[in-house]
């Protein structure tokens, strides 16, 4: 029984108390109030900003992938320029080898015609000027 007014008497106290300073007990919940709207209004902010962070992070990736195919096309690309590029000047130097053939052919011609005393030839040249169409 002693326990129970004790614990009456120190409950009796504590509310005599909390009436006494009734002002400073609603002043301070009111501080509370504020505090935590405030907290959650920064926690608020913090986390637009966070999901807008990682939002323009998922842009920079896509826009990176979108990259790095188009390097992938363009060396793809780049790949087949090359390899057409070696085609042709494999082609050139085929027509290079068949024309220096026909120029010693007709070298080879022309001295023959000398030798045999045919060089320059008795007719007149064609004329290139003219069409034959």
């Amino acid at each position: 029984m002693k326990v129970l007014q004790k614990l009456k008497g120190g409950l009796s106290f504590l509310f005599d108390k909390i009436l006494k300073n009734e002002k400073y007990i609603y002043l301070t919940s009111v501080f509370l109030i504020i505090g935590t709207f405030a907290w959650f209004n920064l926690e608020l902010k913090h986390s637009a900003k966070m999901l807008k962070v990682h939002n323009d992070n998922s842009i920079l990736i896509i826009q990176k992938e979108q990259q790095n195919q188009y390097a992938k096309e363009s060396w793809n690309i780049i790949g087949e320029q090359s390899k057409a590029i070696d085609f042709l000047e494999g082609e050139m130097d085929k027509a290079g080898g068949i024309i220096r053939q026909q120029q010693i052919m007709l070298e080879n011609l022309i001295q023959y015609m000398k030798n045999i005393g045919e060089w320059p030839p008795k007719i007149a040249p064609p004329d290139t000027t003219r069409s034959e169409a």
